[in-house]
């Protein structure tokens, strides 16, 4: 290394510019926030036998068009987000995202179009703001993952369009354009991965949901 770039790295270390600030990438941290206040309600899933989800983990206690939400009761996520700036001035957004705590899991007849749906899917999963559930079929732990891209920032992931700042959160469900998303994998895990693993991943404007406990998995393609 020449002496000239020994002094340039030494001088960056003294007055603490972060290195990631050379390559245009800003870097900054989210920790110990409610899992419970990234959603704008709950998770749900309608059972279909022939659509594997979260609620097929369940079977043996659903009938078909029944469904499943998910209450994070004591659940907490901390992530890293990463803002890059191109040369062309645009943004490239990502994070990773890990939370874990209890989850309460209910039996309930909330169905997509209800009015309480905030998102919806092929794969039968959806947000509702205030499910109308019933019957605890499962309260233990649970474990969140989420890798998330969004190159161009276009997906609608941040208010407004803007660039997110220190403090503030991204997350899956409350992005507008989920279909601009450039890469995605979600994970839940249920009693590690006991009781049910599965996995949903966007890549190269496919959309896949697997459950890695049965084998069971679905894709479709997002080029609409």
């Amino acid at each position: 290394m020449k002496k000239g770039l020994v002094f340039l790295f030494a001088a960056l270390l003294v007055v603490g510019l972060p290195l990631s600030a050379l390559a245009g990438t800003e870097v900054y941290r989210v920790t110990d926030q409610s899992l419970s206040d990234i959603m704008y309600g709950q998770t749900c899933f309608s059972y279909d036998p022939n659509v594997p989800n979260l609620a097929s983990a369940f079977a043996d206690s659903l009938q078909f068009g029944e469904t499943i939400c998910l209450e994070y009761v004591n659940a907490f996520y901390s992530e890293t987000v990463r803002v890059k700036t191109n040369k062309d001035l645009s943004k490239d957004i990502g994070w990773n995202l890990v939370g874990h705590g209890t989850v309460r899991i209910t039996k309930g007849n909330t169905v997509p179009g209800d009015g309480n749906v905030a998102a919806a899917s092929f794969m039968r999963m959806f947000v509702a703001s205030s499910p109308q559930t019933g019957s605890v079929l499962y309260e233990g732990p649970v474990q969140v993952e989420q890798v998330v891209q969004d190159d161009g920032n276009d997906a609608g992931c941040t208010v407004d369009g803007t660039v997110p700042s220190e403090g503030t959160s991204l997350e899956y469900f409350k992005c507008g354009g989920t279909t601009a998303l450039d890469y995605v994998m979600y994970h839940w895990k249920l009693t590690g991965n006991k009781i049910a693993f599965n996995k949903i991943t966007i890549k190269n404007g496919v959309f896949y949901w697997r459950d890695e406990i049965n084998g069971w998995e679905n894709s479709m393609s997002m080029e609409y």
